[in-house]
């Protein structure tokens, strides 16, 4: 590989590596907001369930249109979290489509090496 080539190749590699570590994040922080919601929503429910019984109407309003602002910013959660996994999963899908596009014969023997491990752990049962 001639150094504009190399050159080329670990500008790539750097610039997938920040994009990873931004996706990792962008996907931790979705979790952790989500978790969080969710939380909140099996709270509320208990309230609303406890205050319930003893409430009045209006009460009892408020504290279902409460509870039903969080399941839907709980749902809008869950669909962001379902869109950074998917960005991840592409991104790795792509990083992986690119590696083995680009180091055709290292993949072989790398899924070969697997297979032949693989076997053999399934052999001994």
């Amino acid at each position: 590989m001639n150094t504009e080539a190399k050159a080329s190749h670990d500008a790539l590699g750097l610039s997938q590596r920040s994009t990873a570590d931004h996706h990792a994040f962008s996907y931790d922080r979705n979790k952790d907001k989500l978790l969080a919601d969710l939380k909140t929503v099996v709270a509320d429910a208990e309230t609303l369930i406890k205050e319930a019984a003893g409430s009045s109407v209006e009460r009892f309003a408020t504290l279902r249109t409460r509870f039903e602002t969080k399941l839907s910013e709980t749902r809008a959660g869950i669909d962001r979290a379902r869109a950074a996994v998917g960005e991840k999963t592409k991104h790795a899908t792509d990083a992986t489509h690119a590696y083995v596009k680009q180091n055709p014969w290292k993949s072989v023997g790398v899924f070969a090496a697997a297979g032949v491990i693989l076997g053999i752990l399934l052999r001994r049962r």
